[in-house]
């Protein structure tokens, strides 16, 4: 028989491994999806605890998480591979990455005496913004745009493979999300990556994930946050709203030149300003990399990553001190 969760609970078909997270709601853990030769799949498991599972709420959310990311396959996104009940316990299977989220990634680069090289952030970027623009306009089966907006895109949901695969994970927020109005009563994710007019209470937009990676990609240049990490959620919206990319750019000298136009439009104050489509910004990223002779290759990048990380698996180091304080 598989080892018991925490609670005593076991999935018949799956042996796990162990826990990797547990919060209020739910548990996540490594496990293997085994096969009826013996051969088991790596693969991460998602369980709603027993009291949350008896929540009717609790319960349709999972399902409805389940439901809008089921059908997405793309190389940039983190696969659902299973969904079941077992024990009056819902769980989702999901593609498991070894490796480590981009966090992790430019903290390890940080250690190591530099910052993430520009041209394999532009690669990381460009592999993200595929994924998004991907999530932002698919079709359902009944050929309708389903209208997926992620909302909680940051450093910490862009997985990195040991080989190189760079991945969108967690639709959580967007499940929360997904045809409501938005806005500050509807607070899920990191607050430090919500665009100005969500503060305001407008809902969330396409444009809204365009906002988080730009604070994304300031954040990976600079190795630093973009907006404090103390204080209230009050002090980070107001700090939010006042802010003024411009502003930052001419006291930050330390921007690449030229990658000023990618921040100053991803992280504009108004939507109409915006980068309209995560697809804008990716044309932007690869119009940047052509006109200054960077070359965006796999091989490149996957060498660069395999050589960063070393040594044996892992998966998403422990918070960093660069970004320690979120609240969420």
């Amino acid at each position: 028989m598989p080892p018991p969760t925490s609670e005593g609970f076991d999935i018949p078909g799956y042996r796990i491994r162990r826990l990797l997270g547990k919060g209020g709601m739910g548990e996540v853990y490594l496990a293997e999806r085994m096969s009826d030769v013996g051969v088991g799949v790596p693969c991460v498991v998602k369980t709603i605890i027993s009291g949350a599972s008896n929540d009717p709420m609790m319960r349709q959310l999972f399902i409805d998480e389940v439901r809008l990311v089921a059908g997405l396959r793309h190389p940039n996104l983190v696969a659902v591979m299973d969904v079941g009940q077992a024990h009056d316990r819902l769980y989702q299977a999901i593609e498991w990455v070894e490796g480590m989220d981009l966090e992790g990634l430019a903290d390890r680069a940080a250690r190591s005496g530099e910052g993430v090289p520009l041209k394999h952030l532009l690669y990381i970027f460009r592999e993200s913004l595929q994924g998004l623009h991907y999530v932002h306009s698919a079709i359902g089966p009944d050929g309708r745009p389903l209208g997926i907006v992620h909302r909680d895109i940051s450093p910490g949901n862009i997985l990195i493979s040991r080989q190189g695969a760079v991945k969108i994970a967690d639709f959580g927020v967007a499940l929360m999300t997904a045809g409501k109005e938005g806005g500050t009563q509807d607070i899920a994710g990191k607050p430090h990556y919500f665009a100005p007019e969500i503060w305001r209470g407008s809902p969330a937009s396409v444009q809204t994930d365009v906002f988080a990676m730009g604070v994304t990609l300031y954040e990976m240049l600079c190795l630093r946050p973009l907006f404090k990490r103390e204080g209230s959620l009050r002090d980070i919206g107001m700090e939010i709203i006042r802010f003024d990319p411009h502003k930052l750019l001419e006291q930050d000298l330390t921007i690449p030149d030229g990658v000023e136009t990618l921040l100053l439009r991803s992280l504009a104050p108004k939507p109409a300003d915006r980068y309209a489509s995560a697809l804008e910004f990716l044309e932007d990223v690869n119009d940047y990399a052509y006109e200054y002779g960077i070359r965006l290759l796999d091989a490149h990048f996957s060498r660069y990553v395999e050589r960063l990380m070393g040594g044996g698996p892992e998966q998403n180091d422990a918070r960093k001190p660069l970004f320690r304080g979120n609240p969420e």
